[in-house]
């Protein structure tokens, strides 16, 4: 490892804003009036907000740009009592709790914080969130500072910030390969270097102290697929950093036209010949399908680079509303990756292909245009956290519940599992189906983590065999277990006969508690679907609950793809949910992220959801006089709870409809 400095603040005195919230609100409003903190104390350190997502660092109605500057009108406005353009130019360092940038992988919120002219965030008692800090770094855009939840540790470094002179910001824990990134000025200036010979990646090298160095599944995976690894070295371990070999890179409308546009930006204007193995990139029509007019920009962009490159796009027939899929159902659907195999996405939930046993991890445009060139990214190797699954679920309990429970652990809730992989293993969910596995991958994000299930399961070996038509033999021999005795950062055991249905109250996905706990919670409006809760497994539970009765609130069920919707047909289960009351709708994203049917429309909405994240201002933003504001509050529960509660217009429990 290297040590890397950087100085800054010379000779100016930076003007700092620390987010704060609840008792402290009106402090976040006098920072925002030119008010600068004297001095932090305790209730300062406490009120600080945590788990700032990248919702509200950039809200995606801001999507459509790319520019820092552009993006920079936007930064922070998905926060409550942050305005457009309130914070442009007016601050250049940020004091925040721990988990800052959690959620999108998108590479738009770290831009604008830069184009807004931060350049320090300081992230106290806790981390920033993985995909965040790398698209920082990879972007040249703003240093994290992690700092314990200490006043005085706090208080020096603000002193120094200060203070007229020079500021140097330090990291130990950063590779030869990081360090040279930064060097380069950023990551794609850096793979240029590398693919002309201008820059050496080291070996990463163990001298063998034994004969034998047990290791987890992902390090397992990471040590074959690394490309510098050094002959004489038979293992890695957490904190190699090495450039692995991808099977699968992929993009979707809302990154694409940014990826190429970097790549001619820093290639020329030849880059289509430069692209690598092109049949292994795939683009998807998917996250902005539900508002065409909005962003018709972008879908056009991407269907004209899609032909130019000759890349493989997945798209719905222009007859036709929405999208084919949602990229990480398509994905899983149709087998695209295989146990042991590398994925790179520009979205977040690419760890949902885990489920079939891939390596399989988000990143930010500037990672994936490297990919594109160089088919190849670069991977620290994490450390891994199992969780062992015993037990049975009991009826009216499904994955949702699982991964409600799990992100309320105090473990993972204060960020134990950021930049680690969990491990899903143990005899509880050996007789799980894909689409609930599935639920447990696609979360593991929301844990600030990637997850991997390294232990063959029936239902997925059988998916396969099916869709690939390989043999079971062959499927088996590409899984890689971690070895009994290899080392774990942490391990969770939990009993699924002991569980009950969960909601994660508005907020945040680790805001769990038990269902019982909200009986008779009013809401406006609930809504089944995204890649996480529109698979057929969950409308087949919808449609139980459903029939023969009507709902009180809307309700809006969007199919994660097409062949879920014909299913669904198939099975009657579209007519149930009809004749309910409720809309139907063709595959998209959606209203997960605000972009379609269901979305929060009024101030005061509370939605009940069967989406992956909560985050404030996530799902929409309510208009009034065609001016957005803060509210809607939404919970998240399993597909049942939703519907059940739909019927109700209040959260309940399934039971309560007998």
């Amino acid at each position: 490892m290297a040590k890397l400095e950087r100085s800054f603040y010379i000779g100016e005195q930076p003007k700092i804003l620390a987010l704060v919230e609840g008792s402290m609100a009106d402090l976040l409003k006098a920072q925002l009036n030119d008010y600068q903190i004297d001095s932090y104390n305790r209730q300062i350190l406490d009120s600080l907000i945590s788990g700032i997502s990248t919702d509200a660092i950039l809200p995606s109605k801001a999507g459509k740009f790319r520019d820092p500057k552009d993006l920079a009108n936007y930064a922070l406005s998905g926060l409550p009592g942050i305005s457009e353009g309130v914070v442009n130019g007016k601050f250049k360092v940020l004091v925040v709790g721990g988990g800052f940038g959690c959620g999108s992988a998108r590479e738009h919120a770290p831009r604008a914080l830069k184009g807004a002219g931060i350049e320090l965030i300081i992230v106290v008692g806790g981390k920033a969130e993985k995909i965040f800090k790398e698209n920082c770094l990879y972007c040249g855009g703003p240093k994290i500072l992690e700092l314990p939840n200490d006043i005085d540790k706090l208080q020096s470094v603000i002193g120094k910030l200060n203070c007229e002179g020079e500021f140097v910001w330090a990291c130990d824990d950063i590779s030869d390969i990081e360090l040279e990134i930064v060097n380069a000025g950023g990551l794609l200036e850096y793979t240029k270097r590398r693919l002309e010979g201008r820059s050496n990646v080291p070996f990463i090298f163990h001298p063998s102290v034994s004969s034998r160095h047990p290791m987890t599944a992902v390090e397992k995976l990471l040590h074959k697929k690394f490309k510098n690894i050094h002959p004489l070295t038979s293992y890695v371990m957490p904190g190699d950093v090495g450039i692995v070999d991808l099977d699968l890179r992929f993009s979707y409308e809302f990154m694409t036209e940014m990826i190429i546009e970097m790549l001619v930006n820093t290639f020329g204007s030849d880059v289509k010949n430069m692209i690598k193995d092109p049949d292994s990139i795939l683009l998807f029509e998917d996250h902005l399908v539900w508002l065409p007019e909005k962003f018709r920009s972008l879908i056009q962009s991407q269907r004209k680079i899609s032909n130019d490159f000759n890349l493989k796009l997945f798209a719905q027939s222009d007859n036709l509303p929405g999208a084919l899929g949602i990229c990480h159902t398509l994905i899983v659907e149709n087998a695209m990756v295989l146990p042991g195999q590398t994925v790179i996405g520009t979205d977040s939930h690419t760890c949902s292909a885990g489920v079939l046993g891939a390596f399989a991890f988000g990143s930010g445009a500037t990672a994936v245009a490297s990919s594109f060139v160089s088919k190849e990214a670069i991977v620290r190797v994490p450390e891994t956290v199992k969780v062992e699954f015993s037990g049975n679920l009991k009826p009216g309990v499904f994955a949702k519940d699982v991964m409600l429970f799990l992100l309320s652990q105090p473990l993972i809730k204060n960020g134990g599992a950021i930049d680690k992989i969990l491990e899903f293993v143990g005899t509880g969910i050996q007789d799980w189906s894909v689409d609930e596995l599935f639920v447990l991958t696609n979360m593991s994000i929301e844990c600030g983590a990637l997850g991997i299930i390294p232990q063959p399961v029936e239902s997925v070996v059988s998916h396969l065999q099916n869709v690939t038509r390989m043999s079971r033999n062959e499927i088996m021999n590409m899984y890689m277990p971690s070895d009994p005795d290899a080392n774990y950062a942490n391990v969770l055991h939990i009993n699924l006969s002991e569980l009950q249905p969960m909601v994660a109250t508005p907020g945040h996905p680790t805001n769990g508690t038990l269902l019982s706990n909200l009986l008779g919670t009013k809401i406006t409006r609930a809504f089944v679907g995204s890649c996480t809760g529109g698979k057929i497994t969950d409308l087949r539970e919808v449609a139980k609950v459903l029939k023969g009765r009507k709902v009180s609130v809307p309700l809006v069920v969007q199919v994660s793809s097409m062949k879920v919707y014909e299913l669904a047909i198939q099975e009657g289960i579209v007519d149930i949910i009809e004749s309910a009351g409720c809309k139907l709708l063709l595959p998209g994203c959606g209203a997960c992220i605000g972009m379609g049917p269901g979305r929060v429309e009024d101030k005061f909405d509370v939605i009940i959801s069967s989406t992956n994240r909560n985050f404030p201002g996530r799902m929409g933003r309510a208009s009034i006089n065609g001016q957005e504001v803060d509210g809607g509050d939404i919970y998240l529960s399993n597909p049942s709870v939703v519907a059940a509660s739909a019927i109700k217009g209040y959260i309940c429990s399934v039971n309560e409809l007998d």
